[in-house]
């Protein structure tokens, strides 16, 4: 049987959106006030797919997810993403979950699990997916 696990990541960081290749007024219109730099409270679900392993009843246990997740999170954790080492992209929602689900795609997850979905919330309103 084929089963579905997520957990949810909290960080706080800031950014901005702006292109230094357009000018002002065309970062205005694409970006409206988030040109200005200001913070979230980030909210990451990571969701893995998998056969359920019949000797202990889980796709992945979730203290297994924490150890893979949790690095990453920390890392971006209190930043403000334009200028992190590890964006060399504009720090939409859209793109964050993108990277996030690049960099998770990339472990070896226990019993055959694989990342189904990266949801990257910005406030309780809004969100980003990136989908398998």
């Amino acid at each position: 049987m084929i089963s579905a696990i997520g957990k949810s990541y909290s960080f706080a960081a800031a950014h901005r959106l702006w292109r230094d290749d357009w000018d002002a007024e065309s970062n205005r219109r694409a970006f409206n006030r988030c040109v200005n730099l200001h913070g979230h409270s980030y909210t990451v679900e990571v969701e893995l797919v998998g056969q359920v392993n019949p000797e202990t009843g889980m796709v992945c246990n979730y203290y297994e997810m924490d150890r893979i997740i949790k690095p990453i999170v920390d890392v971006l954790d209190h930043g403000e993403l334009p200028l992190h080492e590890y964006f060399t992209f504009l720090p939409t929602a859209e793109n964050i979950a993108d990277w996030f689900f690049q960099q998770l795609i990339a472990f070896e997850w226990p019993n055959n699990a694989r990342v189904s979905r990266v949801r990257v919330k910005e406030s309780e309103k809004t969100y980003a997916e990136t989908l398998a």
